[in-house]
């Protein structure tokens, strides 16, 4: 049962995880259960192994339907680590495939596409990643190496995802090594705007705590985008030495509220003097509840006319819409998208 299931995700989340999200929200309906789940690996990139090893206790083709979908869109590297495992055949993903042209999901499951549906590799060839479908196709370990761990093995990108300090030092040495060189997200991990960072934005982002202080000590410059960067990674030890360096980190509520690191928001917001409203659109009754106590309107319109109750409907999240509609929100407001 997704009950079961859930409340046992819920009772051992802290000690399998650290601080993953809370699920907030009707833990019975299999819709919103899948969800929530596909948003972890895409917030909490190391925790994928272990979210892969609690969705196959789960046995519910509503909850396995919704999450092929949106898994495929969203973190596609998550449906393949699922298809390893058995819990998708390779029939199902291609169905869904053929319907729906996702470049990424494509091009991670290029190999494994049943020759009758030749017309799927096509597809990854006429658009923008024709390039890198070729370049993976040349160099399958390539494209191992992207599934496992997000980069290249062996790269400097990896270096500091993986806070390897010593290999990071290597590439530092080179004589080819350029101090504003930006790192692109991989092609098959997800990406958060911007699509590039900076080297030490990074290591923050990932909590690369050795590879942080190196870059820092060696004159890499630490500004709101690197504060943002650590805000979302929620390494605390990061996050203090980036307030050191920027003092005011409030707009930085949004990425704590977007990426659930609802420890880090609540700091935030106890050291701000100003809030910043659009972290309201979150999916969190905590953080909602934080700025209607502080006089934020419950009708707060965000980009597009959105609201915290649209972001609650687009979620199937009832309790969230309940509560929302409790506190007064206007459940007839139309936003840019007419819903």
């Amino acid at each position: 049962m997704i009950l079961e299931d859930l409340g046992e995700f819920i009772a051992v989340q802290d000690r399998l995880f650290g601080p993953v999200p809370n699920i907030e929200g009707n833990i019975n309906d299999p819709l919103f259960v899948s969800d929530q789940l596909v948003l972890v690996p895409l917030i909490r990139p190391f925790c994928i192994g272990k979210i892969v090893d609690f969705i196959l206790k789960i046995n519910d083709s509503t909850f396995k339907r919704n999450l092929l979908q949106k898994g495929l869109y969203k973190s596609p590297i998550l449906i393949h680590r699922l298809y390893e495992r058995g819990f998708y055949s390779i029939e199902e993903v291609s169905s869904y495939l053929s319907e729906h042209m996702i470049p990424t999901a494509l091009l991670i499951f290029l190999n494994y596409i049943p020759q009758n549906m030749i017309i799927l590799k096509k597809v990854v060839f006429s658009n923008s990643f024709s390039k890198f479908a070729d370049h993976f196709m040349k160099t399958p370990e390539l494209l191992d190496d992207y599934l496992k761990y997000g980069f290249k093995k062996g790269s400097i990108e990896y270096s500091i995802k993986y806070d390897d300090l010593s290999m990071l030092k290597y590439f530092t040495s080179l004589p080819t090594f350029q101090k504003d060189q930006q790192i692109d997200w991989g092609y098959i991990e997800w990406s958060s705007k911007p699509h590039s960072l900076s080297m030490i934005s990074v290591s923050a982002f990932f909590g690369s705590i050795n590879c942080f202080k190196y870059l820092m000590l060696n004159g890499f410059s630490i500004n709101l985008a690197v504060a943002r960067s650590a805000v979302r990674g929620g390494n605390f030890d990061i996050i203090h030495e980036c307030h050191h360096h920027v003092q005011d980190i409030s707009s930085c509520m949004i990425d704590a509220s977007s990426f659930m690191r609802f420890d880090v928001f609540e700091w935030i917001s106890s050291i701000s003097t100003n809030i910043e409203p659009e972290a309201i659109l979150t999916h969190s009754i905590r953080v909602i509840s934080f700025f209607l106590r502080n006089g934020l309107d419950v009708d707060y319109k965000g980009n597009f006319g959105i609201t915290a109750f649209h972001e609650a409907c687009s979620m199937n999240n009832l309790p969230l819409m309940k509560f929302l509609y409790d506190n007064g929100a206007n459940i007839e407001n139309i936003n840019k998208y007419h819903s």
